[in-house]
This record gives C-alpha cells, structure tokens and sequence, in this order.
C-alpha cells in the first residue's frame, strides 16, 4: 500500500542554470505539499548555480561535465535519495501553482489504479519567452484531460514527473540514450502492464531559449533516442517532412490570427531545424539498450585496505555505480612495490604533508579483464584483458595542457595517492587511462608493464632510444630490483652496453639471460656516459653525482631519497645532467606494453600468492630473494 503522504525526492538537473533555479526552489519550498527533499545534480556550472542551491541548504552531487548523460544523471541523483518516490523537473522549469506536486503525486495516492501506475507526468507550457511554435507544439501534446495511458501510447516527459522509486530499483534509466530516457523507462515497465498517467493539473512553464543549432541538435539526439527505443521507424521520420509542412502553414495561419506576422521567422527557424534534427538521425547508428540495473546493485568485494598509518585489514567494499566513462576492471593479478609498504608506514611525503588520505587500497602495478563499460565507452568491451595507468591526471590544468601531466597538481595515483588500487577483486577506472593487451602477453606478465613504462618514461626524459637512433652509450645501472632490472632490459634490447651494479647477487643472477655486465663492487663511476640510479639511496646518488665524469647524464629513477647537500658548481662546472623521472603517461604504457612482448618477464612471475596469503607475500618480498612477489585474485 502507497502511503497518503509518502516522502518525494526532487531531483533537479543543471548546468548553469542560475537564471531560474531560484525561482524553482522558492516554488518549491511552497508548495503545499512538504514531505520532500531537494537533490540537483550539476555537471560543471560555472555561474553560480551551485551557491544558489548549497545557500538554500540543498543537497548538490557534483559530476565530471564529460560524464554527463541525461540517463546517468538523474540515475546518479536517485542513488543519492531517500524518498519513495521521485519527482524529475526541468531546471528551466516553473510550476504554475503550489498545488502542482500534491497534484502530480495524487496520481500514485488517490488512483484506482494504485500499485499499477509507475509514472505520472504534468502539463507543460510555454511563455512570452517562448519559441511561438514550441507553444503550439505544448498545446497539441498536453491536453485538458486526464488520463491514464496503456501500450502502445508510451508518451510521457519527465522534465515535469514522478516516478515509483521501487521500479527504479529494477529498471534504472538508460545511461547510453542521448535523450528520451523518460520514454525507455516507462515502455519497460507499460510493456509488463504498467500504466503512466497524465494529470494536467500538474503544470509546469518550460523555459526554452535556443537558436537554430540547439533546435536542430535536441530533435536530432531524440530522434536517435526514438529509433533505438523503438517507436520511431523510418517510415515515421520521413513522414516528418509533410507532418513539419503542415505545422509550419498551420502556425503561421494562427501567428496572423493573433496579429503576430513577426512571429514568422522564428516559426520556420523551429520547424525547419526540428525537420533537419530528425532527418540527420537517419545517418546514426541506433544504441544498444541495456537494463543498468546490475551497476546499481549493492554488490560486495574483497579488498584490503590502509585504513590509517600502520593499520591494514581486509575488508569488503560494495561497487559503486560505474560512471560513462569508465570500465570496471576486474583484478586478476597485482604486483607487490615498495611504494605499498611506504603508503602503509606513511613515508611518502604525500602522506607526510597531508595531501594523501586514508583509507586506502594499495596496488598500481595490476591486470585484469573489463567486467563492466560506462555508456560512453565503446573501444572496450567486457572480457578484454588491461592494465591501468598509475597516474591519473585532470587533463585540463596548464601542466596537462603543457604536456607535463605527471605534474598535475589535480592528479591521483591508483592505489598510493587517494584512488584505490590493485589489492581489491575490482578496480573502476576511466577509460582513457586502461590498456589492452595483446593476446601473447599474459596477465601475469602483463602486471609488470606499469614499471617497465616507468622506466620507458625516465629513457624518454634523458633522451634515450635505440641504437638504430642514436649513438650505442655506456651505461651504468646501479641497483637490480624491478625497476634496474627493467632498465638493463630495455637499453640492451635498444643494443646499448650496460653495466649493472647490485650487492644482492641473486639479483643479479636474474640477468644471466642477456649479455650485459654485473658488479658486486662499487664500479668506476667515471667510465660511463650514462648512470641510472634505481635503489632511491640517497647516499648513493651523491657519491654517482660526485664521481662522474664531466657531461655525465645522471638519471634518478629510486623513491624515496632523503634531502642531502649538493656542490651546484661541480655540476655546472663539469656540465652534468641529472634528471628525476617519476611515473608514466598513457604514451609510456603504449610503448611499454609493444615492447613487453619482445623482453624477457619471466623472472617478474616466479612468487605468486593466493589473495588470502597477502601477509606471506609481504613477507617473501622483504627478503628480496625474488625479483617480484605478485598476488592472485580471486577468478
């Protein structure tokens, strides 16, 4: 049973919609009917729409502009609610009476049909402002007389309706439609006998104001919306032709009965571009519908979480809704780092200075399958094998504009600086910082691709590339852990002469493969052009840059290094390059994963533990008796 005063969420879509939302809340809040709460759901405004809602103490979701589809919006905001049903109203919208939501929700709390209806939507009209034959079109579309709909007339608007919350639960709105998702929602339900119902009391004034493009733009995105939904074949959208004709003489007619012949312009404007609109979307690919129900289900998942300096557990985390961007990865296999038990002691100076947060799930260097796509992903599809960048960049400040996204000040670091990582069954990603890999490279081997683009990044910033390229260097690596390892990998394969210098002999022992040189002993550091240092000492990097020769590249590619005092004029003097180089960039692991391929990775897949036996894992890589400890989860 429905109760007689149930709890209505409003939900509100905006994008710089200042210009009305203070009238719509103040309409709003007067109405007569209160058992309500107000939720806007804004996807980038910029003047001042959000101050206007946070300042009448509303709740405000706050959405990527790039995420915005109509679908996921409203969905978002719905996730968001605590009401049992669902008021959606235009942003440019105002009701016409404070009667208008006791009105539109009497159709769930006074029907006869009760417990059968799923929708109700409300009359819409234009104003003085309005497009003159949009006016008309109001007219023709929402009459005086109420009525309850039954299949085949899925007609509806949610720009002025309320919906049962519990259906939602079942149905969500489709994320990919580029409009009409209000239509979708209510043929789903009508086509398991379902009703909808129209209360023309419940009227709104609907503000458009759009020039030619925008008119032509929203028929032409409807329209595609319509064919993929399945109510507008291709025989109806070229009848459009003689059907838009016949308006426009039909509105002109009544333009001039009103005395208002400067009203022509406009009337062809509106029905040439709906004309056009709908006639464009006759060369677009109809969507796929999906039921999103399964990306809003509470599901559970192992992960093991930081929860504060020190303090680590496993613990089960529900999915949140994926965005229209991003994939959801499922984890197969997550390689163990330093850099995980530094976020756990809180050594890194990210932790140090605040910027980093917990909780956290550890783990950057991970693989897996994409498990789920937003609506806007369409170069994956479920089932193909990935691996994730570390650094995820905003993609709009200067450095990223400059093309220096690892130093954007807006960034995150998958599962070391507030975005949660590897050590979890799934990670959500966007998509255009995930990675097919090629069918030939395992995922096992394909968990070490993120420090191998590492070190493809820190050849990149000192100049580095294949002999074929540039001239064969001298080259000294000085530690053999993943990241040295990869080094004298990398410049071997380009044909460089490498020199690997490690106290640890079984590490060293892992190179045996390629025809390098190893050192137990501290080499002659003047003999080289290039060092790399990979270990992080910070006193072996004072000794490399004090010992080298002059016009020594110097490459720093360990974390973390302590501050030391360095003689600034002996390297100017002696016309030295030292270079630092942290993470990678999307470029990188492109390059990274063509070359994974061609360089031995066995030796990074010897130590494999059972998710469960992460502790052990934890315990094998302290030795550093293997080259990389990696864990399995669960699939």
């Amino acid at each position: 049973m429905i109760s007689s005063n149930p709890k209505i969420s409003i939900v509100i879509r905006t994008l710089n919609e200042s210009k009305y939302l203070r009238q719509l809340l103040v309409s709003i809040q007067n109405q007569t009917y209160k058992n309500i709460e107000i939720i806007l759901v804004d996807s980038g405004s910029t003047d001042g729409t959000v101050e206007v809602a946070k300042k009448m103490n509303h709740k405000v979701l706050e959405i990527e502009q790039d995420d915005f589809t109509f679908g996921y919006a409203i969905n978002h905001g719905i996730q968001n609610s605590t009401g049992d049903f669902i008021c959606i109203i235009s942003a440019h919208a105002l009701p016409v009476n404070d009667l208008w939501l006791e009105e539109l929700v009497s159709g769930f709390t006074k029907s006869s049909s009760n417990g059968q209806i799923a929708l109700t939507y409300g009359k819409q009209l234009g104003n003085k402002q309005s497009n003159f034959s949009e006016i008309r079109d109001f007219s023709r579309m929402y009459g005086e007389k109420e009525q309850i709909q039954k299949k085949p007339d899925y007609f509806c608007n949610n720009a002025n309706s309320i919906i049962l919350k519990k259906l939602w639960n079942e149905h969500p709105f489709d994320e990919a439609l580029t409009g009409l998702e209000d239509l979708e929602w209510a043929k789903y339900w009508m086509d398991k006998e379902y009703k909808i119902m129209y209360k023309p009391n419940a009227s709104i004034y609907h503000f458009h104001s759009e020039n030619a493009d925008q008119i032509k733009r929203r028929f032409w995105r409807e329209a595609i919306a319509a064919r993929s939904i399945g109510v507008f074949p291709i025989w109806k959208i070229i009848f459009q032709i003689p059907k838009q004709f016949f308006l426009f003489l039909a509105d002109i007619l009544m333009a001039i009965s009103k005395s208002e012949p400067s009203k022509i312009k406009e009337i062809f404007t509106y029905r040439l571009n709906n004309l056009m609109g709908k006639l464009k979307s006759l060369t677009d690919k109809k969507f796929n519908l999906r039921n999103y129900k399964e990306q809003y289900a509470a599901n559970k998942y192992d992960v093991l979480e930081i929860s504060s300096q020190n303090n680590v557990k496993k613990m089960q985390y529900a999915l949140k809704p994926l965005k229209p961007n991003d994939v959801l990865i499922k984890v197969h296999y997550v390689g163990v780092c330093e850099t995980d038990l530094e976020v756990l002691r809180g050594d890194l100076g990210y932790y140090k200075t605040g910027w980093a947060k917990y909780p956290i799930v550890p783990g950057h260097e991970f693989s897996g399958t994409i498990s789920r796509t937003g609506s806007k992903v369409y170069n994956y599809s479920v089932g193909d094998k990935v691996v994730g960048q570390c650094i995820l960049s905003c993609g709009t400040c200067k450095m990223c504009l400059s093309n220096r996204s690892t130093a954007c000040l807006e960034r995150k670091e998958v599962g070391v600086l507030n975005h949660d990582g590897g050590y979890a069954e799934y990670v959500s990603l966007k998509s255009q910082f995930v990675h097919k890999i090629p069918e030939n490279v395992s995922l096992l081997s394909a968990s070490s691709i993120e420090p191998l683009a590492v070190v493809y990044k820190g050849f990149n910033r000192i100049g580095l590339k294949n002999v074929s390229e540039s001239e064969r260097e001298k080259i000294l690596i000085i530690g053999s852990g993943p990241i040295g390892h990869l080094s004298a990998r990398l410049g071997h394969f380009w044909g460089h002469e490498i020199t690997v210098f490690d106290v640890n002999q079984n590490r060293l022992s892992f190179l045996e493969d390629i025809a390098i040189t190893t050192e137990n002993n501290e080499p002659d550091f003047y003999k080289f052009s290039i060092i790399i240092e990979c270990t992080g000492n910070d006193e072996l990097a004072v000794n490399v840059i004090e010992k080298s020769s002059a016009a020594t590249t110097i490459l720093l590619l360990g974390l973390p290094y302590n501050k030391k005092l360095v003689d600034l004029e002996k390297i100017v003097s002696f016309d030295k390059k030292i270079i630092g180089s942290v993470g990678s960039t999307g470029e990188n692991f492109k390059s990274a994963i063509k070359i994974s391929e061609k360089i031995n990775m066995n030796h990074f897949n010897e130590s494999t533990f059972e998710f469960t036996e992460w502790q052990k894992a934890w315990e094998m890589h302290k030795t550093k008796n293997k080259l990389k400890v990696k864990l399995k989860m669960g699939h």
